[in-house]
């Protein structure tokens, strides 16, 4: 029993890996321009960690949607193989290999389960302050290319850099210009400052008051002032902020917690529904039985989008818990029905 535990562990993990790997793929590199985009004046690791950050919010349903197409895949060719009927021909039950796959799902479901309640939640914080962070460590130790640093509305040029100072700088600050002998930057905090010496109008050719120039870096990440919200927040300080009636919103960070927690069990409610969707695709094809695995995810989106809008409908603790595992539901109630007469064999 244990060496057939063993075949179907590894063949659906390696399954479940490889179609992971697929999908994050394409969610990187469909997000990659938004690291190019965002990690203007940064070097390549910027932009990869800008990119990894804004796909880490997909990371949990990756392992999930992986998990079933794995599983899929797996039981769909031992069906082909006519190895399940030598398993039912042997008086073997289908819960037999189904509880390898189980325990595949159980490892993903413990390690999606401390990403969406304590990893996601930072990763969907920091990734507005680090275009700010790769921007200061630019200004700070990098030299820029072409003698021109661009800020805002402000276009600064040189002729000549001496360590962090620029000298004979020109800048073009929307319709006006200036002439500076100096110019440097300051950090101060999340702001940055341009201080200039030896400030003069070139139509004049006089001395005036220098301009003052200065950036928010937070604003960098997101030109809109943007504030912590329950997406940003870990669900222990959640829960805690609930209790202590601290928090703005203790039904919606309710949901927010009971929603995480209804995701990271995902993996476990789609292993029995891929493995009878595998088998009754014996004669179809590996690629039916795929596209017939887009049903439960539809169902399970479906229903958290539902569940959403009848929290916003009806602000109360039972509903942020109804809404919350709603999706888990539906699947229940309509796999159970799906599997019961595959299962139970």
């Amino acid at each position: 029993m244990w060496k057939l535990h063993r075949y179907y562990f590894k063949e659906v993990l390696l399954s479940a890996t490889l179609s992971f790997a697929v999908l994050f793929g394409v969610v990187a590199v469909s997000l990659i321009y938004r690291g190019i985009d965002r990690a203007q004046g940064g070097d390549v690791l910027d932009v990869l960690t800008i990119t990894v950050l804004w796909a880490a919010d997909a990371f949990p349903h990756l392992l999930a949607i992986a998990l079933l197409f794995g599983t899929i895949a797996t039981f769909a060719r031992a069906a082909a193989d006519r190895e399940v009927t030598a398993m039912l021909a042997a008086g073997l039950s289908l819960r037999v290999p189904m509880a390898a796959a189980m325990l595949v799902a159980l490892a993903l479901a413990a390690g999606g389960a401390l990403c969406l309640h304590y990893v996601i939640p930072w990763t969907h914080y920091y990734k507005y302050r680090v275009v700010a962070e790769v921007f200061r460590e630019f200004l700070l130790h990098s030299r820029p290319a072409g003698d021109q640093i661009t800020i805002s509305d402000v276009v600064m040029t040189w002729d000549e850099e001496r360590g962090e100072r620029f000298h004979d700088a020109v800048m073009f600050v929307r319709d006006e210009v200036f002439l500076a002998d100096q110019a440097w930057f300051e950090v101060d905090g999340d702001i940055i400052r341009l201080k200039l010496q030896g400030v003069r109008s070139p139509l004049a050719n006089a001395s005036v008051e220098a301009p003052t120039l200065q950036q928010d870096l937070r604003q960098l990440g997101n030109p809109e002032e943007r504030r912590e919200g329950d997406k940003d927040v870990t669900s222990d300080r959640l829960l805690a902020e609930v209790h202590r009636g601290a928090s703005p919103n203790p039904n919606g960070a309710r949901y927010t917690v009971h929603r995480r927690t209804c995701f990271a069990i995902l993996p476990c409610l789609l292993v029995p529904i891929g493995l009878c969707i595998g088998v009754m695709a014996r004669d179809r094809g590996r690629a039916t039985a795929m596209a017939f695995g887009l049903v439960p995810l539809v169902l399970f989106y479906a229903a958290d989008f539902l569940g959403l809008e009848m929290v916003r409908w009806w602000d109360h603790p039972v509903m942020s818990a109804l809404a919350g595992y709603l999706p888990a539901l539906v699947l229940v109630v309509c796999g159970v029905p799906f599997c019961w007469r595959t299962l139970r064999s």
